[in-house]
């Protein structure tokens, strides 16, 4: 008889061609680096921007916290993560590569590890897509706490990602534009503190997304708390500030995010809701006793039905208009074009 081998999520992204940014943040508790393996690449600097002294204290507590995961069948784990519950702390992104996370001097100069917000594909020669995410399990959502921003002290300033007194929070600071929408307290997404969510931003050129889900195996797509117009174009694209996870980078960090935060990741496109952490719908192909085609939508997951009689199988399927080939005996491991490791299995 025919079993079912769901393509599930069990680890983290791999980088595609669309991602910037991604910080895994499984570096071992001790250290102070982490390493974007994104296309900008670089290094993110665990530093106290409690005071504004220069350098900055670098810090050796912020790494090696337990990330998300699960025993499901097959179990799900996110490995490490950031951890915080002290205020003013901070990663930061050494953008000029000197060793040293330099924050924005309070408005007097520009800092050597601004970046240009057309790295980040905001602006970039128009209203241009982006995409903003990571997993988030903060302590409380009433305070001003920071996920990904750019902040800074000059004339011009570039954007928060943030919670905001019980609300998710995107704002442009240079040209006023702002959505921000309530976080659930009731309901499948509802916050409590013990548990994990994929919080994201989304930009498709015209309209704002946020999304805020809380993690679980049988989630498959993120869920949409509001969608609305935004205007950001090449004026916004030309802001420059400092790149920063947890807190902001301007004189002093006190929006300090308390909790914990795993798998940032900053995309030159707007990811759609199945086009994140979590699959979609499963398209079933069976296979017995002759091959049989069928077409899977582009960047659809999908799951394949096979035949256990003792024999080798053999999976095959065509993707992004690129061939994938792997002989199984009753398991298959693969990873898509959206980054997502899958593996799948028969009875």
């Amino acid at each position: 008889m025919p079993h079912f081998a769901s393509a599930l999520l069990v680890g983290p992204y791999m980088p595609d061609a669309n991602t910037l940014v991604l910080l895994h943040l499984d570096e071992a508790a001790g250290g102070s680096v982490t390493t974007n393996v994104g296309s900008l690449g670089g290094n993110f600097i665990s530093v106290n921007f409690s005071s504004d002294t220069t350098p900055l204290p670098v810090l050796t507590t912020m790494l090696g916290g337990v990330s998300y995961s699960t025993n499901s069948t097959p179990p799900i784990s996110f490995n490490n993560c950031m951890t915080n519950t002290t205020g003013g702390y901070e990663l930061g992104y050494d953008y000029n590569r000197d060793g040293v996370f330099e924050p924005d001097p309070g408005g007097g100069g520009a800092s050597g590890d601004f970046i240009v917000m057309t790295n980040l594909n905001i602006g970039n020669g128009g209203q241009t897509p982006f995409t903003l995410e990571a997993l988030v399990q903060p302590t409380n959502i009433t305070n001003t706490e920071e996920i990904i921003c750019t902040d800074s002290s000059q004339a011009n300033r570039a954007f928060q990602f943030r919670i905001e007194s019980g609300s998710l929070q995107f704002q442009f600071i240079l040209n006023s534009q702002v959505l921000t929408d309530a976080i659930p307290t009731t309901g499948s997404n509802a916050f409590t503190a013990a548990n994990w969510y994929h919080a994201a931003f989304t930009y498709d050129g015209t309209n704002g997304t946020f999304y805020w889900t809380k993690l679980g195996p049988s989630r498959t797509a993120a869920s949409v708390l509001l969608s609305g117009p935004l205007t950001m174009g090449t004026a916004d694209g030309v802001v420059v500030g400092p790149l920063v996870v947890g807190n902001r980078g301007r004189p002093t960090g006190t929006e300090t995010f308390l909790g914990r935060i795993d798998e940032v990741r900053i995309s030159n496109m707007a990811r759609a809701a199945t086009g994140m952490l979590f699959p979609g719908p499963n398209v079933s192909i069976v296979s017995q006793p002759s091959p049989t085609n069928q077409l899977v939508g582009t960047r659809q997951p999908f799951g394949i039905a096979v035949t256990a009689n003792g024999q080798s199988m053999a999976a095959q399927w065509l993707g992004d208009c690129e061939r994938h080939e792997q002989h199984i005996l009753g398991r298959f491991r693969a990873i898509d074009r959206r980054g997502r490791l899958r593996r799948g299995g028969h009875e």
